[in-house]
């Protein structure tokens, strides 16, 4: 019965750690992927150190484009297929973009 309980013990532990989720350091300096499992980031190409902060571009993009786009001159240049200031909105493509005829928002031509 001790063995048991000891067993049981151990086991919500385990549990307890398992569904435990991490945070990473200085949020992966929004230039990696955080492992909430481990709390460590997984850096993009370019950036090292634990907080991917080495090599990273220091910008003043709102959200820093939000990996969805890249910082010019202070301002986000979104992706194909993401708009917004800070390239946080996923846009919907229009039938053929519109044929250069409007601006595509939404998923519909304007």
């Amino acid at each position: 019965k001790e063995k048991e309980k000891e067993n049981g013990y151990i086991q919500g532990i385990h549990d307890m750690i398992a569904n435990t989720s991490h945070s990473c350091p200085n949020g992966c300096s929004a230039s990696g992927t955080c492992n909430t499992m481990t709390g460590k980031c997984s850096c993009n190409s370019g950036t090292s150190g634990i907080d991917c902060s080495i090599g990273a571009e220091i910008t003043n993009c709102h959200l820093n484009c939000s990996g969805s786009g890249v910082c010019v001159d202070n301002e986000c240049h979104c992706s194909l297929g993401y708009n917004g200031f800070g390239c946080e909105e996923i846009s919907l493509p229009c039938k053929n973009w519109c044929s250069g005829k409007g601006i595509c928002v939404d998923g519909k031509c304007n």
